[in-house]
C-alpha cells in the first residue's frame, strides 16, 4: 500500500474520531466539570434526609421563587449557586466561553461548537514549525541538502494551520472577557500574535528567496526559531486551560 494511501487512511481516521468525541474536548476533566443542570447533590439536598430542628424561637427564613414555591433561606441560597455553577467554574478554570454568561444566541453556540476542533487544529502549526526550525538549523549547519525548500514547505503550511487553529480558538473562548487575566489572557494574546506573526514569517522567507542580502536571511532565521519557542509555551498554556489551569498540572 502506498504513502499517500496510508496517509488518507490516517486522515479519515482522525476525522472520524474528531467527529464522536469533540463535544468533549472543549472542557476539562470531569473533576471539574460543573453539575449538570437540575442536578442536585444528594448529601446536600436530599428530600429524604432527616428535616433539620430549629428552636421555635428561631423560624426559618422562608423565600419564594419565581414559580411560586417557598424554599428555606439556606436551601434557595444553593440552588441560585447551582444555577451559576457553569459560570464560577468555567472562570476559575479559564474556561469562561463566550464571555461571562455563556453562548446564548444561535450564531454564539454554533461558533462554540466550532471551536471545539481548536484542541485538535493546534497541534499542526506546532508540529510544523518546530520541524521547520530543526530543518533550517540542520540547513544552516550543512547537514540538510536542498534545506530550504522543506523550510519552505513547512513554514507556509505552518502558517495556514496556525491560522486555523487561531480562528478556532476565538470560536472558543468566545469575546474577551472583563476583567481577564492571567493564563487565559496570556493564551488569547500570544495565539493571535502567533497568527500575525507567522504569516509574516512566510512572507519573509519570500523576501529573503529573492534577494541576496543575507539581512533578510538572518532576520527569518531568527523570527523562525523565536515563533517556535512561542508556539511551545503558547501550547503549554493551552494545556494548562484543558486541564484546570497551572497549578492542576503543578499538584499544588
Amino acid at each position: 500500500m502506498s504513502g499517500f494511501r496510508i496517509g488518507m487512511m490516517a486522515v479519515c481516521a482522525i476525522v472520524a474520531a474528531v467527529s464522536f468525541s469533540a463535544g468533549g474536548w472543549s472542557h476539562p476533566p470531569a473533576e471539574h466539570d460543573p453539575p449538570a443542570a437540575g442536578q442536585v447533590e444528594p448529601a446536600t439536598t436530599s428530600r429524604d434526609a432527616e428535616p433539620s430542628v430549629r428552636p421555635a424561637s428561631e423560624p426559618a427564613a422562608m423565600q419564594m421563587d419565581g414559580s411560586g414555591h417557598v424554599h428555606d433561606g439556606e436551601e434557595a441560597l444553593h440552588i441560585d449557586e447551582l444555577d451559576h455553577a457553569d459560570v464560577l467554574s468555567t472562570t476559575a478554570a479559564g474556561h469562561a466561553h463566550w464571555g461571562e454568561r455563556g453562548a446564548s444566541t444561535p450564531f454564539e453556540r454554533a461558533m462554540s461548537r466550532l471551536g471545539a476542533f481548536h484542541s485538535v487544529a493546534v497541534h499542526f502549526p506546532i508540529g510544523l514549525i518546530l520541524a521547520a526550525a530543526l530543518a533550517q538549523a540542520l540547513t544552516l549547519a550543512g547537514r540538510l541538502p536542498a534545506g530550504a525548500e522543506t523550510v519552505r514547505f513547512l513554514v507556509w503550511t505552518g502558517a495556514a494551520a496556525g491560522a486555523l487553529a487561531a480562528l478556532l480558538g476565538w470560536a472558543h473562548s468566545g469575546p474577551m472577557a472583563a476583567g481577564e487575566t492571567g493564563v487565559m489572557l496570556a493564551h488569547r494574546v500570544i495565539g493571535t500574535g502567533l497568527l500575525v506573526g507567522l504569516a509574516g514569517l512566510a512572507l519573509l522567507g519570500e523576501w529573503a528567496r529573492k534577494t541576496d542580502s543575507q539581512t533578510p536571511a538572518l532576520l527569518f532565521s531568527l523570527t523562525l526559531f523565536a515563533l517556535a519557542a512561542a508556539l511551545m509555551l503558547n501550547g503549554f498554556l493551552g494545556g494548562a486551560l484543558a486541564h484546570g489551569g497551572l497549578r492542576h498540572l503543578f499538584g499544588g
